[in-house]
């Protein structure tokens, strides 16, 4: 902005896009995968989970299976979602608990 005389007073001047009005509805992380897929973001949501699929694979952590063996425990995850503080959109997938031994 810019100080302006009017009288004997000075008050702030401000000019068209001098200051620019903050983000009314700034993007909020989903909860599930279907809100994610269903939000404005969702090329964002499906590159990040995108990115820590590739990963896990290349480390070996998971791997896709066309026939569970007897002795072998399926784990259930879930997608979970966070924009972090720089705007990036990070995505995690994390196992259920309730089934790791």
């Amino acid at each position: 902005f810019r100080l302006s005389r009017h009288g004997n007073q000075s008050r702030p001047s401000i000019h068209p896009g001098a200051i620019s009005a903050p983000n009314p509805d700034p993007p909020t992380a989903p909860r599930t995968v279907a809100e994610a897929l269903a939000s404005p973001q969702r090329e964002e949501w499906l590159g990040s989970m995108r990115t820590k699929i590739r990963s896990l694979r290349e480390l070996a952590v998971i791997h896709e299976i066309n026939r569970r063996e007897p002795d072998e425990i399926i784990i259930n995850s879930v997608w979970v979602f966070k924009i972090k503080s720089n705007s990036v959109y990070r995505a995690r997938l994390a196992a259920c608990g309730n089934r790791t031994r």
